[in-house]
């Protein structure tokens, strides 16, 4: 029987690449080239843990009665750095399990990379 697994090289490369594709309006958009945007094509490793770090800062605000922003500045970017570290990691490793493995990996990574990057984008415009 021969093995179904996939190379780690080849997982990372797919899983990555169905992550970082949807943020690439960042590029693509009717907006002019400022140091914001240069500021946000900069922040583009880090932007698919930016969704989740929001919602970690609107939980933290409702229940844990947090005033004002709760994550702020670096550490915004430390804790989305690791929700995308942690995201890649864990899809790549399920990539590597095989053929079907890594396809159930980019059918949960590109639905979920166009919700987000629909919510940075809101984010830029805003």
């Amino acid at each position: 029987m021969r093995s179904s697994h996939v190379s780690w090289r080849i997982s990372l490369g797919v899983v990555a690449l169905c992550t970082y594709l949807p943020y690439s309006w960042v590029l693509w958009i009717d907006y002019p080239w400022s140091d914001y945007r240069i500021m946000w094509i900069k922040m583009w490793p880090i932007l698919p843990g930016l969704v989740p770090t929001a919602w970690i800062n609107a939980i933290a605000q409702r229940y844990l009665h947090v005033d004002g922003v709760w994550l702020d500045g670096a550490l915004t970017v430390v804790v989305s750095g690791m929700f995308t570290l942690a995201l890649i990691a864990g899809l790549t490793w399920l990539g590597m399990r095989g053929r079907l493995h890594l396809a159930f990996a980019v059918v949960i990574t590109i639905p979920l990379h166009i919700l987000c990057a629909l919510g940075t984008y809101a984010a830029m415009r805003h």
